[in-house]
């Protein structure tokens, strides 16, 4: 078999071009005119001319000639202009003429597409390895990976993958993966970069899934001139899916409609908006996650009251689904009927009660959804857990310590965390059984001790301060909010033999952690050997960053490592609130608030995320405060 890549202008054309009267013309692509197949790399930008719309499709229609030699001199010629000529070929496959049809069928299936590029990530071509072979199911789990990726590393390869894979559903899948309204809550410096980014990967597509792509940068621009496009959009889908559904399906069509909903919010138009969000229930399938992540999407657009008559219309899952039963809950609470609101989460706290695991899930959904109440609930009704339920039960007091702190409880968490000790301490089976949720108890109990410290702190109790400090110390050193309890301890309280001690110890954990991080970079250049090799990249730069930029250090090696983290994992709140802490370090105070909302914006809930927004945006009206009063 031959194979050929795209390389500029490698093979000239003009004894290949049948006699219709096309201009000559430099081929973008190598040509196996005899056996093999073609793979495509991106085309040279300075490639010559390449034929107009009318010019190919008179190619296609000369496949159709009476006469053969005519015929293959068209098809030879289609054949060479590669990538160029795909879109009027995958478009001939469903031609009347079955001649022409044919030989369009067969030109694609010689088409080996390339499809990364040298300038990819690692994870970009790893995702992609061999995507061409594998089966539609397989390449949409890959599609669905390559939308988890920063946008700078999704954007050229879903455009392309939008614009050439032949499977229509797959196209408009990667198309719709893109169209998110959260890139509206963008700067619009970043806004514009999506738009170009996109405008220049769809430059040549012709296909539906490409037009979306081009409306959805358009919009990115301007939204609300783009408001009736996405109409003509949404309208004109479902009229393809009703009449060719092996070409879209339901998922795709609600992605749209999700999209122009959110569109039609932003521009403040809500009577339309709901009328939209109305339209979706009919397009969800019902399976449980489907069902949940509609739901979820109802209550965060402001419509609780669609929520209740969307359980109408699946009474048998939302009786089943302990999720669901909350989310019917949550609904009632936001439509202002408490009374509803509490008899549904009563019902749902003593639904399936034997199934531990569930209700420790929807502990976590309650509480990232800023259920505190319901989510408390849950977790101690798990944590009373006992016998082959007991691994649930540690998993269950320590997720409720971590919520109580975020909420300012911070005797109530250590008491939680104080349990648990009381257990493993006393009865090594029971050690046994943490160590199946944890592999060291070690890192809890430093937790546990840091709680203290914060309860000791609001009594003023000195001695007890340092003393949980320690003995977290001993237990973990490299816990960092004990580390930055020790140096704020140090700092407020003037022992400055002990601030000597903690400058040291900070030190180590600086250099543990960063070392730590450096290894996993060496390590993650090879994304098959470690493929979750990022998110522990993101995980200690982080660490390493919040650590700095609380106490001392290189407060710009901690931002360059945080952003790194940022990059790796952008819908980690975590990871915007350490690096608006690092701007807060330097001082630059209004990217800190900048940033800090951003934080918030992804995890409106927690409680110690929106106390530091608080600290920030005081101290940048301080600052520009001064500085007015200095002018």
């Amino acid at each position: 078999m031959i194979t050929a890549a795209v390389h500029g202008n490698s093979v000239r054309c003009r004894r290949l071009l049948p006699r219709i009267g096309l201009r000559p013309l430099a081929c973008t692509v190598a040509v196996a005119l005899c056996i093999g197949t073609v793979s495509l790399a991106p085309a040279d930008d300075n490639a010559n001319e390449v034929p107009s719309e009318a010019e190919l499709r008179a190619l296609v229609e000369q496949m159709g000639d009476p006469e053969f030699a005519r015929r293959e001199e068209a098809q030879r010629t289609l054949e060479g202009l590669g990538i160029e000529a795909f879109d009027i070929l995958r478009e001939a496959k469903d031609h009347p003429e079955l001649e022409i049809s044919r030989r369009a069928r067969y030109l694609l299936r010689r088409l080996d597409v390339i499809w990364y590029e040298n300038t990819d990530s690692p994870n970009v071509k790893g995702i992609l390895e061999k995507y061409g072979a594998l089966s539609k199911i397989d390449r949409a789990t890959r599609i669905d990976a390559l939308a988890s990726l920063p946008i700078e590393e999704g954007v050229p390869v879903l455009c392309r993958i939008a614009r050439l894979e032949t499977d229509d559903r797959l196209s408009k899948r990667a198309a719709v993966s893109l169209i998110r309204a959260k890139y509206f809550d963008d700067t619009e410096e970043i806004r514009i970069g999506i738009a170009e980014q996109i405008e220049n990967a769809t430059s040549r597509g012709r296909r539906v899934s490409v037009s979306w792509l081009r409306t959805f940068a358009d919009s990115l621009r301007d939204p609300e001139a783009n408001v009736p496009n996405w109409r003509k959009v949404v309208a004109a889908e479902r009229k393809n899916y009703a009449n060719y559904p092996a070409t879209s399906s339901k998922s795709i069509l609600l992605s749209l409609l999700r999209f122009e909903t959110e569109t039609l919010l932003m521009v403040d138009e809500n009577f339309a908006a709901k009328e939209a969000a109305v339209q979706t229930a009919e397009l969800v399938e019902g399976k449980q996650h489907e069902l949940l992540t509609h739901v979820d999407w109802l209550l965060d657009r402001g419509f609780p009251e669609l929520v209740v008559v969307f359980s109408k219309d699946h009474p048998v899952a939302f009786d089943d689904g302990l999720g669901l039963r909350y989310r019917l809950a949550e609904g009632y609470r936001k439509a202002g009927k408490e009374d509803e609101a509490t008899e549904a989460a009563t019902k749902a706290l003593a639904h399936r009660n034997a199934d531990y695991p569930a209700h420790l899930e929807v502990a976590g959904q309650l509480e990232s959804r800023g259920l505190h109440d319901w989510a408390e609930a849950e977790f101690r009704f798990v944590g009373d857990g006992e016998d082959e339920n007991l691994v649930f039960s540690y998993r269950a007091r320590v997720s409720l310590a971590e919520m109580l702190r975020d909420q300012f409880r911070s005797l109530e968490a250590a008491t939680v965390l104080q349990t648990v000790f009381d257990e493993i301490d006393k009865d090594p089976q029971k050690l046994g059984v943490f160590h199946q949720y944890r592999k060291t108890e070690n890192s809890v109990r430093s937790r546990m001790y840091y709680f203290y410290y914060l309860t000791y702190k609001k009594k003023g109790d000195i001695e007890k301060q340092r003393e949980s400090l320690e003995k977290g110390y001993a237990a973990y050193p490299d816990d960092v909010d004990l580390l930055i309890g020790m140096y704020r301890f140090s700092q407020d309280n003037e022992q400055q033999t002990y601030a000597t001690t903690v400058q040291q110890r900070l030190k180590v954990s600086q250099a543990r952690l960063l070392n730590t991080a450096q290894r996993y970079e060496e390590m993650g250049q090879n994304p098959r050997s470690m493929p979750n090799a990022s998110e522990l990249i993101a995980h200690f730069n982080n660490q390493y960053a919040w650590l700095v930029a609380n106490t001392t250090g290189d407060y710009g090696e901690a931002l360059r490592r945080c952003r790194q983290s940022v990059d790796l994992m952008p819908d980690a709140s975590g990871y915007w609130d350490t690096l608006a802490r690092c701007y807060f370090a330097k001082k630059e105070y209004a990217n800190a608030v900048k940033y800090q909302r951003h934080a918030v914006s992804l995890e409106p809930h927690s409680g110690q995320i929106k106390k530091q927004l608080e600290l920030f945006e005081k101290t940048l009206k301080k600052e520009s405060d001064q500085n007015e009063a200095g002018t």
